[in-house]
């Protein structure tokens, strides 16, 4: 995997919730490296991360491939970012061993706080990422390194993914709701 960023720590500045004083070299930077080799990597595949990488170290990337960044691999990266992230900001691994950081203001929030911003991102990261691949499809033959990615290396996941979107309805039991607890509709008549 190159060592290539798809983007700026100040795209994450700008576009989340994360304190400017953060230490983005040492918290932040190294995971948008993360998110491009696991994520973005399993979404659109070895060959076109690569076609990706060269038209950055290049400078050469054409208008579709920049417009594709920027409207839809940015807006990815950020919150996957943030997902890959945050145990990392939560907690960190000193010469004492794993501690929790101490706030300068405030209170540090319980492990709660940090699973639900997890969770938060990751439906929002879900959500780019199929727009994304809608994208993709709608537009297929601007991308021919997604659309033949050839047979050697990691193969893009053209999928769809059932992401949860944060809604969910209680059975009468406590359970949730799914395709096979469904109450019949004509059991309550």
């Amino acid at each position: 995997m190159k060592n290539i960023l798809l983007i700026s720590e100040n795209k994450i500045k700008y576009f989340s919730e994360l304190d400017p004083s953060l230490e983005y070299e040492k918290l932040v930077l190294p995971f948008i490296k993360i998110s491009q080799d696991i994520q973005l990597t399993q979404l659109l595949g070895e060959k076109f991360m690569d076609t990706l990488y060269t038209g950055v170290e290049n400078n050469n990337l054409s208008t579709t491939y920049k417009t594709f960044i920027d409207d839809y691999v940015a807006d990815y990266l950020v919150h996957y970012t943030i997902y890959n992230a945050l145990p990392s900001i939560y907690t960190r691994i000193r010469n004492k061993g794993v501690i929790q950081g101490t706030a300068e203001e405030g209170q540090v929030s319980p492990l709660t706080d940090m699973k639900y911003l997890r969770q938060h991102h990751l439906e929002l990261a879900q959500f780019y990422g199929e727009r994304m691949k809608d994208h993709l499809c709608d537009y297929s033959s601007n991308f021919p390194d997604y659309q033949n990615p050839g047979s050697k290396g990691i193969q893009p996941n053209k999928s769809q993914t059932a992401y949860f979107t944060g809604l969910a309805f209680k059975t009468r039991s406590g359970g949730r709701y799914n395709g096979d607890n469904a109450p019949d509709a004509n059991q309550n008549k």
